[in-house]
């Protein structure tokens, strides 16, 4: 089953203006990452990623919220690549402040490193789909179910800095397509992932198991 979200707290209404004007982030393009920095995030992927796009694009800004094992290495990265005025971490905030933080991000970004054994169901991918912000997401598990490739996001191969990077210009270079892609990440997530959605889709199951043991 995928995780589910709440449809009336994660919104595309989210005030993220006045998030981005504490932050001092004004009209540039903000790259989101949010999570707990473990190793297999990606964290340092992204960061390096992010470096080489800085270096192309003026109005870029990669914005991180979130705290754990990998998040004083990525601020020690940003620093090596001189981009600490062009990075924002945030630390760890509380969930009901989540939706301003999406509402505020022009895309997020889910940079799972390569691992066969990937079981994830993110939230923070549901959640940002819920309020209307675009997902590119590393092709991996579930998330190939999660973000419709070209529609509600983009999906690259896991580790390859060049593929994403491809998918963010290419995002970027089309404010249509990103309105598009903006209406239709809402919709995905009022039609699927919605909490009673996914608890329909649960007793469903359940009830489909239970059919078929007491006919066996």
């Amino acid at each position: 089953m995928p995780n589910g979200v709440d449809l009336t707290r994660f919104h595309p209404a989210a005030d993220g203006r006045t998030l981005r004007a504490r932050l001092g982030l004004g009209s540039e393009r903000v790259i989101g990452f949010i999570g707990s920095f473990k190793p297999w995030h990606g964290v340092g992927f992204l960061v390096e990623a992010f470096a080489h796009l800085a270096a192309a694009v003026g109005d870029v800004h990669l914005l991180c919220v979130g705290e754990g094992p990998e998040l004083e290495a990525s601020r020690a990265a940003i620093a090596a690549h001189g981009l600490e005025r062009r990075a924002t971490f945030v630390g760890r905030i509380p969930h009901a402040e989540i939706p301003a933080y999406l509402a505020a991000m022009d895309v997020s970004l889910a940079p799972y490193l390569p691992d066969p054994d990937f079981y994830f169901s993110p939230l923070k991918v549901v959640e940002s789909l819920a309020c209307g912000t675009p997902v590119i997401a590393a092709r991996l598990g579930q998330l190939e179910q999660l973000v419709d490739h070209g529609q509600t996001g983009f999906l690259f191969a896991p580790g390859d800095a060049p593929d994403l990077l491809a998918h963010l210009g290419a995002l970027f270079a089309d404010p249509r397509r990103h309105a598009r892609m903006r209406q239709a990440a809402r919709m995905r997530a009022e039609r699927d992932f919605g909490w009673n959605r996914v608890v329909e889709r649960m007793i469903a199951e359940a009830a489909g198991l239970i059919a078929r043991k007491r006919a066996a």
